[in-house]
């Protein structure tokens, strides 16, 4: 029976522990007021290509500027990508690549239509299901490079190539076929669900499946993990590896940008159902189609605030704070004072051996309410909970004293939405645990009598 009550104990902690930082809060720009219903996007660096259909144009947007510039573009674009300056595009109906090489748009004869793209380093993959083709172009003359006769499914992330392996999802959704690119050596794995995105990253293959699924293969395609993703997050998917632990995705239907790091999940909301996401170097950029706007999230994560205090200091007060940033990208920390007058006092914090410290001064019978602020470059924020801060009025017993409220850990950043969420489904799932736990504690005084 004590076994089974720290079995129970044990589940429950795991139930209701906080949850972790995630990645940056998502942001945006109204594409309407800039003459925009964006179809597709793609990265170019710092800036971000937008298609158009309906105005069969492409607008490439500097988000730092607001600069917009528009060049007139093919009416069919399916699918685009980017890489190192350039964006590539396919029609799904029309054996043609489009390449826009900041000027105006390329075209580049291909002997089927192609259902996949993905660019990289080594080539620019074609998927050619009609053919039974996977196509590599060489980056630079976008002249023929690689042809392999392949299975190939049709859709987004149906194909991905790292390190010099071809990983392709076969049109039965159901295998895996990764293609050493020099030796043409194969590998095939059959899966138990059906494929649904895939990103390669070094020597692995990260595959979302349907049923809320998501794998790492190994070079020899041998499934070295799996992680459970919230409910109805593949139905629909992108995936983008930014390590072989870290993986980012924008589960669309579901409103959530996830961020994976081995086998801890968290997520943030996208604010709306969003539609094709695009890598870029320091962000996840999508679309939210039904409001005409932009969004994207930051890789980089908010800042925590491990420890925070408050001292009395020869006739002042001192505060001091310990903050930890995941990305090393620390801007600058604040000590916010609310005081009764003459308002809210924020002051900057420097970091003196590996702390961060401010001092201030109250009035006597004066009493604020203190916590620290802490930014990152991306501008997120980590924040402490507050600390009460009294100076009692000195008397000749008492002098001068000053006391504050008991110590917190930090919150990190608001609750959101998200977390709330969270703490109520764990509640929930403490339920039949308790239950469970009352019959066995019934059972065994049955048995005793």
């Amino acid at each position: 029976m004590k076994a089974k009550l720290a079995l129970l104990l044990f589940i429950a902690f795991l139930l209701l522990a906080e949850p972790c930082l995630a990645i940056s809060r998502a942001r945006f720009i109204d594409a309407g007021r800039i003459g925009l219903s964006p179809s597709l996007i793609a990265s170019l660096d710092s800036k971000v290509a937008v298609y158009d259909a309906s105005r069969s144009v492409l607008a490439v947007l500097d988000p730092g500027s607001g600069e917009v510039k528009e060049v007139n573009a093919p009416g069919d674009i399916s699918e685009m990508e980017s890489l190192d300056g350039r964006v590539y595009a396919v029609s799904w109906d029309q054996p043609i690549l489009y390449v826009y090489n900041g000027s105006g748009f390329r075209e580049i004869g291909l002997p089927a239509p192609a259902r996949s793209l993905y660019p990289s380093k080594e080539a620019v993959w074609l998927c050619l299901p009609d053919e039974g083709l996977v196509l590599g172009l060489d980056p630079g003359s976008l002249e023929e490079k690689y042809r392999f006769k392949a299975s190939c499914a049709a859709g987004r992330q149906m194909i991905s190539e790292a390190d010099g392996l071809l990983w392709i999802i076969s049109e039965d959704y159901r295998t895996v076929l990764r293609i050493e690119v020099e030796s043409g050596a194969r590998v095939e794995k059959k899966l138990e669900a059906d494929a649904v995105a895939l990103e390669a990253y070094g020597s692995n293959a990260f595959i979302a499946l349907s049923g809320d699924r998501l794998i790492k293969l190994d070079k020899s395609a041998a499934i070295i993990g799996s992680l459970k993703l919230p409910e109805g997050s593949t139905m629909k998917i992108y995936l983008h590896a930014l390590g072989s632990e870290r993986i980012i995705y924008v589960a669309y239907a579901r409103w959530r940008i996830g961020e994976i790091d081995g086998q801890s999940l968290r997520e943030v909301s996208t604010n709306g159902t969003a539609e094709y996401a695009a890598p870029g170097p320091d962000r996840i950029w999508f679309i939210l189609p039904n409001k005409k706007e932009l969004g994207w999230a930051y890789y980089s994560r908010p800042p925590s605030v491990l420890e925070f205090r408050v001292e009395r200091s020869d006739g002042a007060y001192k505060a001091v704070a310990g903050v930890q940033d995941p990305d090393g990208d620390l801007s600058k920390v604040f000590l916010i004072l609310k005081r009764s007058s003459p308002g809210v006092e924020r002051l900057e914090m420097k970091e003196v051996g590996g702390k961060w410290i401010a001092e201030f001064k109250l009035k006597p019978g004066e009493k604020a309410e203190a916590y620290v602020e802490a930014y990152d470059a991306a501008g997120n924020l980590g924040k402490s909970r507050s600390v009460e801060v009294y100076r009692e009025v000195a008397t000749a017993s008492t002098g001068f004293t000053g006391t504050t409220a008991a110590q917190t850990s930090p919150s990190g950043s608001p609750i959101s939405g998200y977390e709330v969420y969270l703490a109520g489904s764990s509640l929930l799932l403490l339920i039949p645990i308790l239950f469970a736990l009352i019959l066995s504690r019934r059972r065994g005084k049955r048995r005793r009598r």
